[in-house]
């Protein structure tokens, strides 16, 4: 009888292992309808295979990895009716699908992992992503306050004005240091801008790329140029994302769809002794599957030393930012949307240039929950920064190095969606 009883566990494992490997595969399972408009029927995802669950959760991600629906069901198929967990209408865009599956009886289980597609009315809100240059990335996503180099055209026009100079030794500061015979503390870099500081005219060019989950990518390529009267700064943000499936309302598979948008800023930035007002104008473009959107909007922000150690920056991001449909469609209505515009505050604390610590809270004004990040820098030689931060409680880290007047970066960020990473590299120069 022991025997027996034995032979039909063994039996019974290897069962059940089978037919979890046959459910990871999860083929049968099918996103539909795609592209999707929120208000006209529902999303369903249905499993065609025939495997039988009885706890199906979903989970849908922007694509800033932020969840912004969930739903708990006893199997498929399972639905979602387009709205955000404040109960509005998702924005138009790429969003990500997971589907956990579970049969509570069996222990069988699958999880299912796609990028879908929303179109709607667009309004312009996807220039708040925040995937712009590393040293940014990896001080969780916020650079309102800490923004000092060219990447200020898209964090803050106010940091324009910095130029990345509180990197460098001062004018005074250098004198001191030659004075008490501390040469050592004088590197290459810090002479050049010294001897540089009459001049009124220099150029610093940047350039930023991230590869986010399912291929996703987004990247930022700009220009500050210091004139006496202001800094100027021309930039362009873009993101991509294919490989979509397009299928009809049955379910079938008619195609493939693509989703790209671009913002090119033109921004200003001008000091006020010790404080700083900025301004950035952009033209928004965006392309969802086969509709297309134009539209144009303002980000405003400031920077003020409170103290020599204390700096303070408020940015509001998609200040009457709005978009209009190109296409005719007869499910979207041709009409300029506006977005809701997004306040930041951050504070940072520079402590002998070798440390900073920055706090920030952002609140998106069409959403009840705040978001906040915190942030660090240290600079562990002359040549080099490390950064690390929390955006939500999402990790990010990244490290800095310094050649004369070049900067190079890369930072990475945990995937809230599979726990993997989000990679980003950058490099600024100054002519």
């Amino acid at each position: 009888m022991k025997y027996i009883v034995t032979i039909f566990s063994v039996c019974s494992l290897l069962l059940v292992s089978v037919q979890i490997s046959y459910a990871y595969r999860t083929k049968g399972v099918v996103f539909w309808p795609l592209p999707y408009y929120p208000g006209i029927g529902v999303f369903q995802v249905t499993d065609y295979a025939g495997v039988l669950f009885n706890k199906v959760r979903m989970k849908v991600y922007d694509m800033n990895g932020e969840q912004i629906a969930s739903g708990l069901f006893p199997g498929y198929p399972v639905i979602w009716n387009g709205r955000n967990s404040d109960g509005d209408r998702a924005r138009p865009g790429v969003y990500t699908v997971k589907i956990e599956a579970e049969n509570v009886l069996t222990g069988l289980h699958g999880i299912k992992t796609s990028k879908i597609m929303v179109d709607g009315r667009c309004d312009g809100a996807f220039t708040g992503g925040g995937w712009v240059g590393t040293r940014y990335i990896a001080m969780g996503r916020s650079g309102e306050v800490t923004a000092d180099d060219v990447y200020s055209i898209y964090w803050n026009p106010a940091g324009l004005t910095e130029l990345r100079h509180t990197q460098l030794l001062t004018e005074r500061e250098i004198r001191e240091s030659a004075k008490q015979g501390n040469v050592e503390d004088i590197d290459e870099s810090e002479l050049i801008r010294f001897s540089e500081e009459e001049k009124s005219f220099s150029v610093q060019a940047g350039l930023s790329g991230t590869m986010l989950a399912f291929g996703n990518k987004t990247g930022f390529a700009g220009m500050a140029v210091n004139l006496p009267t202001g800094v100027f700064g021309f930039g362009v943000y873009t993101n991509y994302s294919g490989g979509i499936d397009r299928r009809d309302f049955n379910g079938i598979k008619t195609g493939t769809l693509t989703y790209t948008n671009m913002a090119c800023y033109l921004s200003y930035g001008a000091s006020l002794g010790v404080s700083s007002l900025g301004i950035s104008v952009k033209g928004l473009y965006e392309k969802v599957g086969n509709t297309s959107y134009l539209g144009c909007g303002v980000d405003v922000g400031t920077q003020v030393y409170v103290l020599p150690f204390l700096k303070v920056g408020l940015m509001v991001q998609d200040l009457g930012t709005g978009m209009y449909p190109l296409d005719s469609r007869y499910y979207i209505r041709e009409t300029y949307t506006f977005a809701y515009p997004t306040l930041k505050l951050g504070i940072a604390v520079i402590t002998n240039r070798n440390f900073t610590l920055s706090v920030s809270g952002i609140k998106k004004l069409d959403r009840k929950t705040f978001d906040y990040s915190i942030g660090a820098q240290y600079d562990i030689m002359k040549w080099a920064s490390v950064h690390i931060g929390l955006r939500n409680l999402v990790f990010s880290a990244g490290l800095t190095f310094h050649v004369v007047q070049f900067d190079a970066g890369y930072a990475f960020t945990i995937d809230t969606i599979t726990k993997g990473f989000s990679h980003t590299i950058s490099a600024t120069v100054l002519f």
